[in-house]
């Protein structure tokens, strides 16, 4: 991952943050999605911010 792509997704993440919470969720789940399908790998090459953001949209998921 690159940093443009770090900031990207951060920009990205913060801007939903900023949503009501019906499209927050279905947004966050959606980025959860494309980060893990693109930038998580597990084991010693592990991308730590894309495994971070991914824990942090979690957080700010509404659970029902």
């Amino acid at each position: 991952m690159t940093f443009g792509e770090m900031k990207q997704l951060t920009d990205h993440f913060n801007q939903i943050k900023g949503a009501s919470q019906k499209l927050k969720n279905k947004r966050l789940k959606q980025l959860i999605k494309d980060i893990e399908g693109n930038f998580v790998t597990y084991g010693p090459n592990q991308n730590i911010f894309a495994a971070g953001l991914v824990c942090a949209a979690f957080e700010e998921l509404e659970v029902r």
